[in-house]
């Protein structure tokens, strides 16, 4: 139900304003039962998975992926990662009846690392984090139309370690950890070699070329699911238009063998 907002003039309002962006946010969690709220998670709804396989959640938030994931794989168990602790503490609350394990951790070579988040007040802005204070500050121009001007942009340090070994196979991976994608996928190569799981990926123009070069010299060709059809990237013939076409919102892709 919330995707239907998407792309409208209501989500253009809340993405001008971040007021409206806290508040709509703690909107979408008071109404998590609805989840997903972004259409090419439908994707899942029907895409079978061996029921005792694991579901990995890379970069978790306050649980809008693992919560989505429950509710299409309730058998499954996930194991999500959020290193921030301001939103580790809303995972918490949100996942605390489901069958869902939480680290509050990243996934990461260094013991610590500073991310940047941009704050209004004393309110932070939990989905938006980078190491790259730059970059950061170019993807909330790019999916939001908030003045970058008007925004703090505070400097916290955050625990990260190894990918933990995982007994049973791992049939997905969810990575969205705001431009250091690549870095993950090279830090679990191995992992994805053995297990070859379905990898579900925010799409990051800086870093999209390289994520998709690594992927496809394991054998992976990456995906777009739009109005229920999987379409195949490669045979787009300008990929710039297709994320062009999709402004201000962002996309997941979809990697599978």
């Amino acid at each position: 139900m919330l995707r239907y907002f998407r792309s409208s003039l209501l989500e253009k309002l809340i993405k001008s304003d971040v007021k409206f962006l806290l508040i709509s946010d703690r909107i979408i969690e008071k109404f998590k039962f609805l989840l997903p709220y972004e259409e090419d998670w439908y994707f899942f709804k029907n895409h079978k998975i061996s029921k005792s396989s694991t579901i990995i959640d890379i970069g978790a938030h306050w649980g809008e992926s693992a919560i989505t994931f429950s509710k299409f794989y309730p058998n499954n168990k996930i194991i999500s990662f959020e290193p921030n602790i301001f939103a580790f503490q809303r995972l918490k609350k949100n996942t605390k009846n489901l069958k869902i394990k939480i680290f509050n951790y990243g996934i990461g070579k260094k013991k610590f690392s500073n991310l940047y988040f941009p704050y209004y007040k004393n309110y932070q802005l939990s989905l938006w984090g980078s190491q790259n204070l730059k970059k950061l500050k170019k993807r909330i121009e790019n999916y939001t139309y908030l003045n970058n001007k008007k925004l703090k942009y505070r400097k916290l340090k955050f625990f990260f370690k190894n990918f933990p070994h995982i007994n049973n196979k791992i049939s997905i991976i969810k990575i969205d950890v705001e431009g250091e994608e690549l870095n993950v996928i090279k830090m679990i190569k191995n992992v994805i070699k053995k297990n070859k799981p379905l990898l579900f990926i925010e799409h990051n123009v800086s870093n999209f070329d390289q994520v998709n070069l690594v992927l496809k010299k394991l054998g992976y060709k990456s995906y777009y699911f739009d109005k229920n059809n999987l379409n195949e990237i490669s045979k787009i013939t300008n990929i710039k238009n297709l994320f062009s076409l999709k402004k201000k919102r962002t996309i997941n892709i979809i990697f599978k063998i």
